[in-house]
């Protein structure tokens, strides 16, 4: 066996991750609290996993979802996400498991500056 799925899972999206995340300033409550690199996406509509019994598969519609790499930053919900050029989200929700996730999703809303 080539290796252990887990295992050649967390590689390819390492190297994804590696390639495609931007740099971001963290937040709680107005005070700076981390630099973290995170990968942002504003899709309509995305799919992930595998398809359910009905051949449909797990999808996000609408949703912005940013994704971390727990061995640099391990995300909360109410952290705020500041990707600079006005790109600023909060936290709503993180998706995945933190116990078995090295690269959580989380569901995150745009904050509009006044």
């Amino acid at each position: 066996m080539a290796g252990n799925l887990d295992d050649i899972r967390d590689q390819s999206r390492s190297a994804i991750h590696a390639k495609f995340a931007l740099p971001a300033i963290i937040s709680r409550e107005g005070v700076e609290v981390g630099n973290v690199h995170a990968r942002l996406y504003n899709a309509d509509s995305r799919a992930f996993g595998d398809l359910d019994r009905e051949g449909y598969a797990f999808s996000l519609e609408g949703k912005n979802v940013i994704v971390f790499d727990t061995q640099e930053w391990t995300p909360a919900e109410q952290q705020v996400v500041d990707f600079g050029r006005g790109r600023i989200y909060s936290i709503d929700t993180v998706i995945d498991n933190l116990d078995r996730a090295r690269y959580p999703r989380c569901i995150a809303s745009e904050v509009l500056k006044k």
